[in-house]
């Protein structure tokens, strides 16, 4: 909800900043009207038909300056209705680019009257829930601990046994008993065989 919340405040800041930036550009279009009245007006261009001679005059002058002919060229009578037109406008929205797609989308957030379908993992948290919910528990069934078969005490030890660990002791000792023998007679005819 908080999330949705934010891309409407978003949405709402773009469009007034749109709004407003329409609406500046507009008087900044009524400026430049005014001051092309003022240049068609020391040149004498009432009507657009009045600016054709001085056009082809300086056609080549103009295609060096500028590709695009001068705003003064339309004519005084032109540039008033341009200004009447623009100043008496109620509403710069219809000529701002993308403002539509704004509001629509402004729209379809506010229409929003549950935000659960567009919470990831959502509806598999919910179906958990659910599942959980469903399981039935008897408390009277219960019990902490189930006996499966009763306790009794071994009729023979079953470690340590006692027998195998003399037997191994024994044998092993032995083993090494004769084996060390043998190492330490080993190394007697080897010091024996060197120091001759």
């Amino acid at each position: 909800q908080q999330r949705r919340e934010d891309q409407i405040n978003e949405i709402e800041y773009t469009i007034q900043s749109k709004q407003k930036m329409a609406q500046q550009r507009r008087e900044d279009q009524i400026l430049r009207f005014k001051e092309a009245i003022v240049i068609a007006d020391s040149l004498g261009i009432k009507k657009r038909e009045d600016a054709t001679g001085l056009i082809k005059s300086s056609q080549m002058n103009l295609d060096i300056i500028t590709a695009t002919t001068p705003l003064y060229y339309a004519g005084t009578m032109s540039l008033k209705a341009e200004i009447k037109t623009l100043e008496n406008r109620v509403s710069d929205d219809p000529f701002i680019t993308c403002l539509r797609n704004l509001q629509e989308k402004l729209s379809r957030l506010r229409s929003i009257k549950s935000d659960d379908p567009f919470i990831s993992g959502l509806r598999d948290l919910q179906e958990q829930h659910a599942l959980l919910r469903s399981f039935k528990f008897s408390v009277k069934g219960m019990h902490s601990v189930k006996v499966d078969q009763a306790a009794y005490p071994p009729k023979f030890h079953i470690k340590p046994n006692r027998r195998l660990i003399v037997s191994l002791g024994t044998v092993v000792g032995l083993f090494l008993g004769i084996f060390l023998v043998f190492f330490v007679s080993f190394i007697q005819n080897q010091k024996e065989a060197h120091s001759a």
